[in-house]
């Protein structure tokens, strides 16, 4: 089974694929994997990682920290549906069988209007999209 997690941050969603030992950094910094222009978020705010099958997020002593599923965390192991949030981005890890429809579910709620910027480090090959703005607003 393939393991992705699945970015979205205001009208930007993205896919990654995780590979066994090869971490993926998301933070301000140009130098991250996953680069986003969020002010609640460090320039190296946290890792995702897969090891021997696991994956684990760790928090890069961020200031204003990492949550999963809204619970404050410093390193931990991800589960299927488990949902990490920092600043305004919102990350969940995946099945590769997961509809778009049951990714953005678990993703829903109501977003405060800042302008943000993501950025994805193209020797990482993400794939991201620009979605509607009806998300970013909550309309279904």
């Amino acid at each position: 089974m393939t393991i992705r997690i699945y970015i979205e941050f205001e009208d930007l969603e993205g896919e990654l694929e995780l590979n066994n030992g090869q971490p993926i950094t998301i933070g301000r910094s140009s130098k991250c994997s996953v680069q986003v222009k969020d002010s609640e978020c460090s320039g190296k705010h946290c890792s995702i990682e897969l090891i021997n099958g696991n994956t684990y997020v760790k928090d890069l002593n961020s200031l204003n920290g990492t949550r999963i599923n809204g619970e404050e965390i410093t390193d931990s192991r991800l589960y299927l549906g488990d949902l990490v949030e920092f600043g305004k981005v919102r990350v969940q890890l995946l099945r590769d069988d997961m509809t778009h429809e049951e990714r953005r579910s678990h993703l829903a709620g109501s977003r405060k209007s800042h302008k943000r910027e993501i950025t994805i480090n193209l020797e990482e090959n993400p794939k991201l999209e620009r979605t509607s703005n009806s998300i970013d607003k909550g309309k279904k």
